[in-house]
């Protein structure tokens, strides 16, 4: 591959340089680029034509940097709620339904500041509880009472940071909103286009509720289809995640390409006539955007379908086989449109997934010709599948910590059933009220989604389906798509040097893993952990945890999902036991590293005798710290269980008596290390 072939993507990858590059600043932005332009100039006026390419790379990443700290400014606005007494804010999406409340994006107007109302660009995320009697529409405005919270940074070692992932699109507060907190003051507002498709949205959701009612057959069509996951549950979701068919229930470009190839195969005979082809063209365009319409205009959709129409005029232009930099030319239009999307694992693996297929595929394909019409059809969705993993498994292990083993199993049954359920679900929204024809595709839409259920989950039944328990670093992630394309150009090009830095990668790989693992072999941890309203602790030795909490705790999968999976991985645990700790049970001793640990979980006001290094306290349980205690612990902790007053409390009372205090709310889970073993004592 060279890039001198691809002179688009060349200036896309420049300039995704300086977006992923900490913002500069404009005023030495503006020095270097005017430095890198009379460099430029010089050194082309003087035909040192590899030194001005160098300068032109470089001023595309400064633009870059550049458009982005533009983008930040435009997007943050007025955001200092300090002494606010209320806002006015517009709906700017359309809300998704929580089990306890309406999620909406806000954009606020202006803010009420010492009697003045001040104008704002910024954003923020509003939950509307249930029981306020509230649910909101895209384009309401509300003046809400109050201010609302900064968004809180990840509170557990290697958790998800959803503070960073919003302050990327330019929100950094939220607000959760109970009744007589926010009052409708107008409705109709927004932008007319995103009112239709939200319209056409609800409008395709109410008839997958009258036609669809297996509740895991309806909310896969309602994900499929129109991307709405609100009916989702944990279980379905992990089923489709470990047979690697997860992707399906996001409406991506995936669905679009699908239905890109189902347009191809249904009115390619328009081309056969005179202008055939520009009909049949602006046809496909017109129903792609038609689809992204009912799915609301959602942003992976209109991505794909901004994608696949510049496919489509390429190939009426006669540029059929330049796709990569078609590819390229897209995404640099959707990245100056909205630079965060480059930040979301969609736009990411979407985008390696297609540059994939349209650089591999052709070369993949020619391997083996089957004559068999079925078993050509069979290889070609299998190579298609072996080129969109390919590109996209470094990035899908380094967020999801795992890898689908079935693969390749999977995803030719998934592609045929979805383009079914793809089709048959599309052509029911538009003849839904037709009597017979409308239950007739039902019938066909909704068999298909129980043998695609029924697959998926006989998938995730077969031994060893998954590998799990990954943990790339940054760095990890970029040689291994190193190694990729070295094995790749060795395929294509057959040169024993893409062989040697294939091998010399993998290699390298290999030694950092096990450098990793012989450090992991040795280690012993104590850690706490911070759970909103809980307790969680975990013990490390060598690659087992042992995680102990109360019942409640330990069967709720969102606490060992969002708080426990990413840390455990990270450090190499392959075993864990759960503890669940008796309600009844007021103290608990771990030893640890020689010392002493006393976790006190009820309320006892008589006095503790015995020396403690470290004493946990949970559930208000220790009312004066002075009469409580024999000898004073060295440190004592706070977990979330803990009253806002009662921690402040605690922390006045350790103060005098010069006890340091880690409240786990302020500090994150904390954790101790040790050389030595540790053990549980109840």
């Amino acid at each position: 591959m060279s890039l001198k072939s691809y002179p688009i993507l060349r200036i896309v990858l420049f300039f995704i340089a300086g977006l992923l590059l900490p913002s500069i600043g404009f005023k030495t932005l503006a020095v270097t680029a005017t430095i890198l332009l009379l460099l430029g100039t010089l050194t082309f006026y003087k035909k040192w034509f590899p030194l001005s390419s160098i300068a032109l790379w470089l001023l595309l990443v400064c633009f870059g940097n550049a458009y982005k700290g533009y983008d930040s400014i435009q997007k943050t606005g007025f955001t200092n709620f300090d002494s606010s007494q209320a806002y006015l804010v517009q709906i700017d999406n359309s809300p998704e339904r929580k089990p306890k409340s309406f999620k909406a994006t806000g954009k606020i107007l202006s803010i009420l500041k010492d009697s003045v109302w001040q104008e704002s660009k910024a954003k923020t995320l509003l939950y509307f509880n249930l029981d306020s009697g509230i649910e909101p529409e895209y384009g309401e405005t509300y003046i809400v009472h109050g201010k609302p919270r900064e968004i809180e940074g990840p509170k557990n070692p290697e958790e998800f940071n959803y503070k960073a992932f919003q302050a990327k699109k330019g929100i950094v507060t939220h607000h959760f909103l109970r009744e007589g907190d926010a009052e409708l003051l107008s409705s109709g507002g927004g932008n007319i286009l995103f009112k239709f498709a939200y319209s056409l949205n609800d409008y395709a959701q109410g008839v997958f509720e009258n036609f669809i009612k297996d509740p895991a057959n309806k909310a896969v069509a309602s994900a499929m289809i129109i991307g709405i996951k609100d009916e989702l549950d944990n279980d379905l979701r992990n089923s489709y995640a470990t047979a690697g068919a997860v992707h399906i229930l996001a409406v991506s470009g995936l669905h679009v390409g699908i239905l890109f190839l189902l347009l191809t195969y249904v009115f390619g005979w328009i081309r056969r006539f005179k202008h055939g082809e520009i009909i049949f063209g602006f046809s496909v365009i017109a129903i792609l955007w038609i689809y992204a319409l009912f799915t609301g205009l959602s942003p992976s959709v209109s991505r794909a379908a901004l994608m696949f129409t510049f496919f489509q005029f390429g190939s009426l232009l006669k540029r059929e086989k330049n796709s990569v930099n078609t590819i390229a030319i897209s995404a640099l239009i959707l990245l100056l449109f909205e630079p965060s999307w480059l930040y979301e694992v969609g736009f990411q693996l979407s985008y390696l997934a297609i540059f994939g297929i349209v650089y591999l595929y052709p070369y993949l394909n020619k391997v083996w010709q089957p004559n068999n019409y079925l078993l050509r059809k069979l290889w070609q969705i299998t190579v298609v599948s072996i080129c969109a993993q390919l590109f996209t498994f470094p990035l899908s292990i380094y967020y999801f910590h795992q890898f689908p083993n079935y693969f390749l199993l999977t995803n030719p049954i998934v592609t045929v059933l979805s383009t079914v359920i793809l089709f048959a679900g599309i052509v029911l929204l538009f003849f839904a009220k037709i009597p017979v024809l409308g239950a007739l595709l039902a019938k066909v839409f909704d068999i298909s989604l129980s043998l695609l259920n029924y697959a998926v989950r006989w998938i995730e039944a077969l031994p060893e389906s998954k590998s799990e328990g990954f943990s790339l670093e940054v760095y990890e992630v970029i040689m291994l798509y190193a190694m990729v394309f070295c094995a790749v150009l060795f395929f294509q090009r057959k040169h024993p040097r893409y062989l040697y830095f294939t091998a010399g990668l993998f290699i390298t790989l290999c030694s950092f893993s096990i450098f990793q693992k012989v450090n992991q072999s040795k280690q012993q941890h104590l850690t706490f952990h911070f759970i909103p309203k809980a307790t969680g602790i975990s013990l490390i030795s060598k690659n087992k945890a042992t995680f102990i909490a109360d019942e409640k705790t330990i069967k709720d999968d969102r606490v060992y999902g969002f708080h426990l999976k990413n840390y455990y991985d990270k450090i190499g645990i392959d075993n864990v036991d759960f503890v669940g700790v008796d309600e009844e049970q007021g103290q608990k001793t771990i030893t640890f590293d020689g010392e002493s640990i006393l976790w006190l979980r009820k309320k006892d006001y008589g006095t503790i005798s015995g020396e403690f290094d470290k004493v946990l306290i949970s559930y208000n349980s220790i009312y004066d710290i002075e009469k409580a205690f024999t000898q004073f612990p060295k440190i004592i902790i706070l977990d979330d269980s803990n009253s806002s007053y009662y921690t402040r409390r605690v922390k006045e009372q350790c103060e005098k008596l010069d006890i340091k205090v880690v409240n786990l709310y302020e500090t994150g889970g904390v954790v101790f290390e040790s050389d030595k073993n540790i053990s549980l004592n109840f």
